[in-house]
């Protein structure tokens, strides 16, 4: 897409904009809303004590696309909106209408029923979080610190994991830390010329030699004591009654003993933990994951592609760097380089310099600029996190978030009543990063269980509305929670 107020696609948000404004009138006669960027969204409801941190409730406008091709898989229109009585079905469902409408659902009910704040409530809604929200969350953070300062907010509360059960227990898990992102493109430089002559290796063939080796040596997992991931294990070892004793043994030693740490990362790597939910504990959150996602290469059936590339996407363990991704990829393939007699740039360094008898060239660049390092440092101790996790706990005790249909295949239903509140990291990148220097206390959380939705950012996405009815409930508890808490 083009820059935002310049190409036409991005007109699409003042229509959201109108009708949000239609569907919430309060919210919008009683908070400031300014719009930043064009379509970024900051809405500032002022507290009656200046002396208390601001909280900020965050979420993204837009969805991942629909791909034309699977509109006849779609039980209903994708962008219909469509309520069966039980489920809303509709890209964004899920992802993330869901958070914005139970978050504008809940503040309207409060302003309805006379809620007035001592703490100031901000509201961040950014545009493009699906290509890393950095025409709508950052301008919106960049002005947010100019006009309170670093660590200047109480909390930031941005989309994210929600609960589950696992093994008889059921856990809450906010992320308090993020993976990092680094897109690297390998493009292979070759002379090219007829097929009829062709070279032992075209470009094509030396990128698919280059790609193999890269999925051939994936990242090793590694579990430290300080990954959020361990505090969950710790949390699981402790209250599912359905862990294997010896699982369970082998976590306890872990506290004290490196060895049986190795063989818990072991266990995980090993399908421990086979809950199907992608923001359940698994074993990508102990390491670099890597995935080929983009490869191209030539023009024309009879004529030798000069240029072949492929893109790699990593996320990065929270407690390694881009740095790190990038010292990998040169050890991985600077033999192959000289295997191949190409010259080799990396990141903006010449590792094997150019010459008139190589035969081509690799590069390695970041291409679109959205690289970061991971984002870590959220405390799982605390006043804000006990605030969080009483919140969740009380919700839930009233609210379970099932569809009708689905209490009966409830697996937790015999699990007492009762939330483990356990930190993980998010596996994926959020809005959230943005906001990183306006608080210490940054959480990626929405009250949704997995088996109140289905098909996020696949074909059939649905919301149930008993789902919603427990995201509002918490929005409402927890806004009132920390208005009067201490933090």
């Amino acid at each position: 897409m083009g820059a935002v107020g310049e190409d036409p696609a991005w007109e699409r948000f003042a229509r959201l904009h109108e009708y949000l404004e239609e569907q919430y009138p309060l919210v919008h006669k009683t908070f400031k809303k300014e719009t930043i960027n064009t379509y970024g969204l900051l809405y500032t409801l002022e507290g009656s004590n200046p002396n208390l941190k601001a909280i900020l409730l965050t979420g993204h406008q837009d969805t991942v696309p629909v791909d034309e091709e699977t509109l006849e898989q779609w039980v209903h229109p994708p962008f219909s909106g469509h309520f069966d009585g039980e489920r809303v079905w509709g890209r964004g469902a899920i992802d993330d209408k869901a958070t914005i409408t139970s978050t504008l659902l809940a503040l309207e009910a409060l302003i309805k029923h006379g809620f007035t704040p001592q703490r100031t409530i901000l509201l961040g809604f950014g545009f493009d979080e699906e290509i890393t929200g950095t025409r709508g969350a950052a301008h919106i953070a960049s002005l947010l610190l100019a006009r309170y300062g670093p660590s200047s907010l109480a909390l930031v509360l941005d989309e994210g994991t929600g609960y589950l059960p696992e093994l008889g227990a059921m856990y809450a898990t906010p992320s308090t830390a993020e993976k990092g992102y680094y897109d690297v493109r390998l493009s292979v430089h070759t002379r090219g010329g007829h097929s009829m002559l062709p070279p032992k290796h075209t470009s094509i063939g030396i990128l698919a030699a280059l790609v193999s080796v890269i999925e051939d040596n994936p990242v090793p997992p590694w579990l430290t004591r300080t990954n959020p991931l361990y505090e969950t294990l710790q949390c699981i070892a402790e209250h599912s009654p359905g862990l294997e004793e010896d699982a369970r043994s082998l976590i306890m030693r872990s506290r004290e003993s490196d060895h049986a740490l190795e063989g818990v990362a072991q266990w995980l790597e090993d399908g421990g933990l086979t809950c199907d939910n992608p923001l359940a504990p698994n074993a990508v959150l102990m390491r670099t994951t890597q995935a080929v996602d983009l490869f191209h290469g030539g023009v024309k059936a009879n004529q030798l592609p000069q240029l072949a590339w492929a893109v790699v996407n990593h996320r990065i363990h929270v407690e390694s760097s881009m740095a790190e991704v990038e010292d990998r990829l040169i050890d991985l393939l600077t033999p192959q380089a000289e295997r191949f007699n190409l010259s080799l740039s990396a990141f903006n360094r010449t590792i094997i310099p150019q010459s008139h008898e190589k035969t081509g060239s690799l590069e390695l660049v970041d291409p679109y600029g959205t690289a970061r390092d991971p984002l870590a440092g959220t405390p799982s101790r605390g006043r804000v996190w006990d605030a969080l996790g009483g919140t969740i706990q009380s919700v839930f005790t009233r609210t379970d978030g099932l569809p009708q249909s689905g209490r009966s295949l409830d697996p937790a239903a015999a699990v007492e009543r009762k939330v483990h509140l356990a930190p993980l990291p998010a596996g994926g990148s959020t809005d959230a990063y943005h906001y990183r220097e306006l608080s210490p206390h940054i959480f990626r959380y929405a009250h949704f269980r997995p088996e109140g939705m289905g098909g996020g950012h696949g074909v059939n996405e649905w919301m149930s509305v008993s789902n919603m009815l427990g995201a509002v409930e918490f929005v409402v508890t927890l806004v009132m929670n920390v208005d009067e808490a201490e933090l």
